[in-house]
């Protein structure tokens, strides 16, 4: 094989949420187990069926030590698994937002209270707003903004998603913005399902807070502070960026990826694989591999019924 050549196990039926991880067989928490075991082994024969009927192989990214109904059922028919990178998720533990800044070690602790009362002075009013009316183009843009720079390529939705998104969640649909010298130059957006949290997108205008760290107002301590407040569980971080989650209090747990694969492939998906598992945990820094070890006895005390 030349060097410009690479593998590939594409095309697939790749099923998993459009932003992170989990959650990717929902059954209804009334269901008893042997229920909702049938529900999501119907669910599979169907995936099954038309990956089948396009000649593709499955691949199930992003499953969390949660979806253990899910985990079972991949097992039972012989799926292939790969560790994947690790999540960031944020227990939380506290009363309020100042009792989880006290938690953190004294050094994280002076830092992240100097970049607070910085953004403060610098003018900077971050608030949360219950839709985004019209300055949807506006949030979509410092998104887009963001995906340019940090993944090399556009935000993949339009304008219009973010009504779209509070059309169909809710209240569920948390926004938060920042806003200096009167115009936005920061938005995040968390979506909330039970009492877990997931802030999914994220655009700050380098031009306007470069030195003002707005940036972690709006994506760390004001959504943190949010969730406090309204007595949400736990928060989900997502992918990358693990050593600055880490000492924003995070712990890293694995996720994993499932390929059922064809009789020709499966030796090769196998190799790969083994291969994957071991990388996914060597490319982590030496703090995050320690925050993953750690996080490996993670209580889990509401795991959602996938």
């Amino acid at each position: 094989m030349s060097t410009d050549q690479v593998a590939s196990f594409l095309p697939a039926l790749v099923c998993g949420p459009a932003f992170g991880y989990g959650w990717h067989v929902g059954v209804d928490p009334g269901l008893t187990a042997d229920e909702a075991a049938n529900a999501r082994r119907h669910i599979l024969d169907a995936i099954e069926a038309e990956a089948e009927s396009r000649r593709l192989q499955i691949t199930f990214a992003g499953v969390s030590d949660e979806e253990r109904g899910l985990k079972a059922l991949l097992g039972e028919r012989r799926y292939l698994k790969s560790r994947n990178v690790p999540v960031a998720v944020l227990d939380l533990r506290w009363a309020s937002f100042e009792e989880y800044l006290q938690a953190l070690p004294s050094r994280s602790r002076r830092e992240f209270r100097r970049q607070i009362n910085r953004n403060r002075s610098a003018g900077v009013v971050v608030e949360r707003l219950e839709a985004p009316g019209e300055l949807e183009n506006r949030f979509l843009e410092l998104i887009d903004l963001n995906a340019r720079k940090h993944n090399a390529f556009s935000f993949g939705l339009g304008p219009g998603f973010l009504s779209a998104l509070k059309r169909a969640f809710g209240s569920n649909v948390r926004i938060f913005t920042a806003r200096k010298s009167g115009g936005v130059s920061g938005v995040c957006v968390m979506l909330v399902r039970e009492d877990a949290a997931f802030p999914i997108v994220v655009g700050v205008d380098g031009s306007q807070s470069s030195d003002d760290y707005t940036y972690f107002q709006i994506v760390y301590n004001a959504p943190i502070a949010d969730a406090i407040e309204s007595r949400l569980r736990r928060m989900y971080y997502g992918r990358g960026m693990y050593d600055l989650k880490v000492r924003r209090g995070c712990a890293l747990v694995d996720t994993w990826i499932y390929s059922r694969g064809s009789a020709p492939t499966r030796m090769a998906i196998a190799s790969w694989f083994a291969l994957a598992s071991v990388w996914n945990r060597r490319k982590l820094s030496s703090r995050a591999r320690r925050a993953v070890q750690v996080s490996s006895t993670y209580s889990d005390r509401s795991a959602p019924t996938t």
